[in-house]
């Protein structure tokens, strides 16, 4: 295997991309999709100023309302019945003073993500569903 070869592997692993497994049938294989990873990248390029909390919240906007719309095209009654608990649950916890308006942004649009069916679109709603999720921790605990 080349030097550049080795070097781009080696540099999809260190990004959670791939994962290196030793064994007979070993070797590079890619990662489950992992939201945490383009929330990490999307965090640090905040951290230093590239981009702006504006362009996140507006992306997550954009992509909630393809979201939405999908939802509403494909979506199951599986899917609507846990958006309909999830709903309740949150109203239960409300009454009882215990509700975390963060922790459930990032499961309501979860939800409403998975409805879409659509890998992509539910790894990008999830990655900035969770960076909002921290934002909202860090400016009002």
């Amino acid at each position: 295997m080349s030097r550049a070869a080795r070097e781009a592997l080696r540099t999809l692993e260190m990004s959670g991309v791939i994962q290196t497994r030793k064994s007979v049938n070993g070797g590079p294989y890619i990662r489950a999709g992992n939201p945490e990873v383009l929330a990490n990248v999307v965090r640090d390029l905040l951290h230093l100023r590239q981009i702006s909390t504006d362009s996140v919240l507006e992306a997550r906007i954009l992509l909630t309302n393809d979201a939405i719309r999908l939802a509403c095209e494909r979506g199951t009654q599986t899917d609507f019945d846990a958006i309909e608990r999830d709903i309740d649950r949150c109203e239960q916890l409300a009454r009882e003073g215990r509700f975390n308006r963060s922790a459930y942004i990032a499961e309501f649009y979860n939800l409403l993500a998975k409805a879409a069916h659509n890998e992509v679109l539910l790894m990008l709603v999830n990655s900035l569903s969770e960076l909002q999720r921290q934002l909202l921790d860090h400016i009002s605990p």
